[in-house]
């Protein structure tokens, strides 16, 4: 005869589940939002509330401008970086005339246990699939966000040439993030990017 009165399903962690591992706490230690008005002369920062930077991961919130050349509209876009446990900062293109954007952004810091790793960059060049090198992470288990892509010239973000100013960012392989995008005239394309890797 079984014995009917056998537990199943429940893992090393009981009937707990996940909040036998963390408590009744949440996985997430803070969110922060804001916005930052960013020129093109120099990049602009942001302090927020201290993070841990391996652990906290920025989002981008898309960004506006209002900027009109008389021929069509340049859109500014600006790219973003966790720069440190204080400070976001923006980019735009380094070249042109003062054309003012603002870009909004999430930051979330994680609780210890929730991801193993965030690792923040860029990619850089001409080519149209440009690569940067990160420390090698479990892509079965890991993730890309976009964070914002410039240019050495405001020409490459004419509406009258939309594929110029979008961008994409894929993880790949364990150590190499490529950024691709339309060649414009020969600018130097840059795009940010955070990679996430889960336990």
């Amino acid at each position: 005869m079984q014995n009917s009165n056998k537990t199943r399903g429940t893992g090393p962690l009981g009937g707990a589940g996940m909040v036998g591992l963390w408590g009744a706490s949440s996985l997430i230690r803070s969110l922060q939002t804001g916005t930052i008005a960013v020129g093109i002369t120099s990049p602009t920062t942001a302090t927020v509330t201290a993070v841990n930077p391996a652990l906290s991961l920025l989002i981008s919130g898309s960004w506006s401008s209002n900027y009109n050349t008389g021929n069509g509209v340049y859109g500014t876009q600006p790219r973003i970086t966790l720069t440190n446990g204080t400070t976001i900062t923006a980019t735009t293109y380094t070249t042109g005339t003062g054309i003012d954007s603002t870009t909004s952004w999430t930051l979330v810091e994680f609780a210890p246990g929730a991801i193993r790793s965030v690792q923040y960059g860029t990619t850089s060049g001409t080519s149209g699939a440009d690569t940067a090198t990160i420390t090698a992470v479990n892509t079965a288990k890991s993730f890309v966000v976009y964070l914002g892509l410039t240019s050495s010239s405001s020409n490459a973000y004419s509406i009258e040439a939309p594929g110029k100013y979008y961008a994409r960012v894929t993880l790949t392989n364990s150590t190499t993030v490529t950024g691709r995008y339309e060649n414009a005239g020969g600018q130097t394309m840059a795009i940010a990017f955070a990679v996430v890797e889960c336990f």
